[in-house]
This record gives C-alpha cells, structure tokens and sequence, in this order.
C-alpha cells in the first residue's frame, strides 16, 4: 500500500519523503529500541534481490537524517550502534 502522501510533519514543518523513506521508517517503527543490522534494512527496504555498495545504505540513512533529526550531525531519532547496525529511538 502506498500512503496518500509522500510526507510527515514535525510542527509546522513538512518534510517530503520517497517511498523508500517510508518503507524505512515504517520498519524503524515496528522495531523501535531494537538495532536492525544492514543485512535487514537491505532486505526489506531494497529487496532480497539488490546487491547494494558498501555505502548505499549509510548514504541514504545520511540523506534521511537530513530531512527527519534536528541536528543531523547529532541524530537522536536514528543511531548508529557500531559494528551492528542502527537503531529507531525516536
């Protein structure tokens, strides 16, 4: 299902989001507290079949984290957990 609209809000602010965010946030949601390693967020956000780089993922967490934290560079809604993935605390 694809929502009716491509975006979230924070107060008055909009932020627009692909249809990959969604899928992503949707599954940070259902798992929030819980780290979700790569292999996990590849399979359910890209598909079982996309042989992604290395950076794929961190590039596009970097993006979504633009457009969703307050401070980027200090996120507190996704964090990184080294060496095992990231986590939805938000």
């Amino acid at each position: 299902m694809i929502p009716a609209e491509l975006r979230a809000r924070r107060g008055d602010k909009v932020i627009e989001l692909s249809l990959r965010d969604i899928t992503l946030l949707e599954l940070f949601y259902r798992h929030r507290s819980q780290v979700l390693d790569r292999g996990t967020i590849f399979n359910r956000c890209w598909g079982q079949d996309y042989l992604p780089n290395s950076r794929t993922l961190d590039q596009h967490i970097s993006q979504f984290r633009k457009r969703i934290e307050t401070d980027a560079r200090s996120p507190c809604i996704i964090r990184t957990v080294h060496n095992a993935g990231y986590r939805f605390d938000g």
